[in-house]
């Protein structure tokens, strides 16, 4: 039966949540960029709020107390790996803002929903040069799904435009 084929599981009610989130941010966003004198001030400022959220974050008692530096004893090659994709998560709201300067905010965020195929084509990548990564499931069964996903995508910007 399809009950026992498909299961919800826990971690979708997070991303179904993020992304009811992420998407009055977006809209907001999208609403900003008239206002600035370009894309780039948009996104400095952006960044600025981001820190400024970041520090009403640490006046909260149980997230401050699970962010003490002690407890991140890492290695080097992790702290840079982390800095490493802190800079490069910046980075990608360059061209996403600028996207918004020119186009539909809707029709942006379509766009950027081709990243699950990247980031499937990056792991396969980092798999293959760095042990630490786990190659992911190439089976025909897991690569069908994600590849009716993309044509619904596809489709999808199409129908936008």
């Amino acid at each position: 039966t399809l009950g026992e084929k498909f299961s919800w599981k826990p971690a979708a009610w997070w991303i179904v949540l993020s992304a009811a989130l992420w998407a009055p941010a977006d809209v907001l966003l999208d609403y900003l960029v008239p206002h600035f004198p370009s894309y780039t001030a948009l996104l400095a400022w952006t960044a600025l709020g981001g820190f400024f959220v970041s520090l009403v974050f640490f006046t909260i008692p149980g997230i401050r107390k699970r962010c003490r530096p002690k407890d991140f004893v890492w290695p080097l090659p992790t702290y840079f790996i982390f800095f490493l994709s802190v800079a490069i998560g910046i980075a990608s709201y360059f061209p996403l803002v600028a996207a918004l300067s020119h186009e539909r905010v809707a029709l942006t965020l379509v766009i950027a929903n081709v990243q699950p195929l990247i980031v499937f084509l990056f792991e396969i990548a980092c798999a293959r040069f760095f042990s630490f990564y786990e190659k992911p499931d190439l089976r025909m069964k897991n690569l069908v799904p994600k590849g009716a996903a993309l044509v619904f995508v596809v489709i999808g910007v199409w129908l936008l435009q």
